[in-house]
């Protein structure tokens, strides 16, 4: 394949209705959402209100918004241009969910804040089921230029048939997916940054092992952790680097031995302007 593309767009529309209550239409445009006839697609990325000051340092947000998982990191990451963060990249939790969240800060500083969301769990679809997912984050900032966020969520999925089960209708299992995340960054503002994230991801009974009955059922557990940093050799060139590990199952069955990925980007950011880069990678 050899041609021009256009991986990314947006089209935003970000409105104060008063001093309480902001909105955001977001439209995205990408390289995936093609029409049946091959044209290039767009879907609503962002649909929301938010109620600012809902209680004193406190905001509710309703509608079609970014979820808890991975804001702060992608923030620090800085070249989402270049690529989504690990979770994001992966599939463990998507950037974007239908629901209502809760988050502020617990201290005047904001060294210490929160977020929590309660949303159906399919991304910026429609809700197919009844189950929801259920997300919390905590963000650190004890020391100055450095932060921390520890994350985790439960998506509630419908219970599956025990292959073991002799009964008609069979006796169901729990198939339900916890996540948890940790990461870490420091930075200097026009110097140099770096920054770590990792994550454990477990759904229940997510693995049926042996040819035939009885069966053990065992919890599926993917693991992954993202290294990144860049410097600043001036205002206008900055290097940057990334290396990411995944492990989509860590079964130590031959299996799933060779099921495991190592990342890395390399590039160059050419600040042609204030907020207009070239980024060869």
């Amino acid at each position: 394949l050899n041609g021009f593309n256009i991986r990314r767009a947006y089209l935003t529309y970000d409105n104060d209705i008063s001093c309480c209550f902001t909105s955001r239409f977001r439209l995205e445009m990408t390289d995936k959402e093609n029409l049946t006839d091959g044209k290039i697609g767009v879907f609503v990325k962002d649909a929301y209100v938010k109620w600012k000051g809902f209680i004193t340092g406190h905001d509710l947000t309703i509608g079609i918004q970014p979820t808890p998982a991975f804001e702060v990191s992608e923030k620090a990451w800085g070249y989402r241009a270049i690529e989504k963060t690990i979770m994001d990249l992966r599939g463990i939790v998507s950037s974007r969910d239908f629901g209502i969240a809760l988050s502020g800060k617990f201290d005047e500083d904001g060294n210490y804040s929160y977020s929590l969301m309660y949303a159906n769990g399919s991304s910026t679809g429609l809700e197919k089921n009844k189950f929801k997912r259920y997300y919390a984050q905590l963000t650190l900032k004890q020391i100055k230029n450095f932060q921390t966020t520890l994350y985790t969520d439960i998506n509630g999925k419908a219970d599956i048939n025990d292959p073991n089960s002799k009964l008609k209708p069979a006796e169901t299992i729990s198939n339900n997916t916890i996540t948890y995340a940790l990461f870490a960054g420091y930075a200097e503002k026009d110097k140099y940054s770096i920054g770590f994230e990792g994550y454990s991801q477990s759904t229940q009974n997510g693995v049926k092992k042996g040819s035939t009955a009885p069966y053990t059922m065992e919890n599926l557990t993917s693991i992954g952790y993202t290294i990144f940093a860049s410097y600043n050799f001036s205002k206008t060139v900055v290097a940057f680097g990334r290396y990411d590990s995944f492990d989509p199952n860590t079964l130590s069955e031959d299996a799933y031995k060779t099921d495991s990925r190592n990342y890395f980007i390399f590039g160059v950011d050419y600040k042609l302007d204030k907020n207009f880069s070239v980024m060869p990678n």
